[in-house]
């Protein structure tokens, strides 16, 4: 069974997203939380990165 793990796609999108925050004067905290019951992720996706 495979739960999230972080990827370009997932990489891409985070780095999107601080850009946008890292210069907003209002942001102060940003929790990432998740929906599910084991785990937000599971670590480097093995997979994508052997290729």
């Amino acid at each position: 069974e495979r739960i999230n793990a972080i990827n370009e796609d997932m990489i891409s999108e985070l780095e999107d997203f601080w850009a946008v925050r890292r210069n907003d004067p209002e942001t102060r905290v940003i929790v990432f939380a998740g929906a599910g019951e084991k785990g937000f992720c599971s670590g480097l996706d093995l997979k994508e990165t052997s290729g």
